[in-house]
C-alpha cells in the first residue's frame, strides 16, 4: 500500500485533529536505531505522504486537459471516478496541517481547488481555464455556431467521455425540426453543460473541503 493509505488504515477521521501540532504531525520511531525523533523524520514522512497524494497510483487527482496539451503546465483536479471519497477527507486535512506546521508541500492543485477551500464556488470562468475546449464550445455555442445539425443532449466530461445532460440525451437532437424552439433549446444545452461541468466535482471537494476545516 502507498505511505497515504497507510495513513488512513491507521488514523480514523476522528482522530484526525490530534494531528495538529507545531513542528510535525507525529514522532517516529526508527526501529533499531536507538534514537529520538525530533522532527526530522516525522517531517520527512509528511512530506513522502503528502507528494505521493497527485500520483497516478492513489487514483485521486488527474492533470487539468491543459496540463495534457501544455507540458509546461502542472496542475491537478479531483479524480469524479473514485469511488471511496472519503480518501479526501485526508487530502484536505493534509493540506491545512501543511499550513498549520508550517511544512510547505508542493501541492500542485487547480486554482479552483484553492478556491473552494477558501469558502467560494467553483465558477465557470475557472473550468475555462483548466479546460479551454470547453470554453471553446460555450462560446460557439452562445454565438449561434452549433458544431452538427444532429447534436445531442451530451456533453464531455473532463476526461472526454460523453455524459448525458437529460434522460436518453444521447438520441435527441439540441435542434428541433421547429426552428421556433431552437434557440430555446439552444439556450437549455448550454445551460445544463455549464451546470454539469462547473459541478463536477462537487463530491470530492467537498471531502476534501471537510478535511481542510478540521484544523
Amino acid at each position: 500500500k502507498s505511505l497515504f493509505d497507510q495513513v488512513i488504515d491507521q488514523i480514523p477521521p476522528s482522530s484526525l485533529s490530534a494531528l495538529k501540532c507545531k513542528d510535525a504531525p507525529w514522532r517516529v520511531t526508527l526501529e533499531g536505531e536507538g534514537a529520538t525523533d525530533v522532527g526530522g523524520p516525522g517531517r520527512d514522512l509528511f512530506t513522502e505522504v503528502s507528494s505521493e497524494i497527485c500520483m497516478p497510483h492513489n487514483h485521486l487527482f488527474i492533470l487539468t486537459p491543459r496540463s495534457v496539451f501544455d507540458n509546461s503546465i502542472e496542475e491537478y483536479i479531483p479524480d469524479p471516478r473514485c469511488v471511496k471519497s472519503e480518501r479526501f477527507i485526508y487530502v484536505g486535512a493534509f493540506v491545512a496541517l501543511a499550513f498549520v506546521t508550517r511544512l510547505q508541500q508542493p501541492y500542485r492543485f487547480a486554482d479552483l481547488i484553492w478556491s473552494y477551500l477558501a469558502g467560494k464556488k467553483v465558477t465557470l470562468n475557472q473550468i475555462y481555464t483548466i479546460d479551454p475546449s470547453f470554453k471553446t464550445l460555450i462560446t460557439s455555442l452562445k454565438n449561434g455556431v452549433v458544431p452538427s445539425d444532429d447534436m445531442k443532449f451530451t456533453v464531455k466530461n473532463i476526461f472526454g467521455d460523453e455524459v448525458e445532460l437529460i434522460p436518453n440525451g444521447n438520441s435527441i437532437n439540441v435542434l428541433t425540426t421547429n426552428i421556433s424552439q431552437r434557440k430555446s433549446e439552444l439556450e437549455k444545452y448550454i445551460n445544463l453543460a455549464i451546470h454539469f461541468r462547473v459541478n463536477e466535482f462537487n463530491s470530492q471537494l467537498k471531502k476534501m473541503k471537510e478535511g481542510f476545516s478540521i484544523f
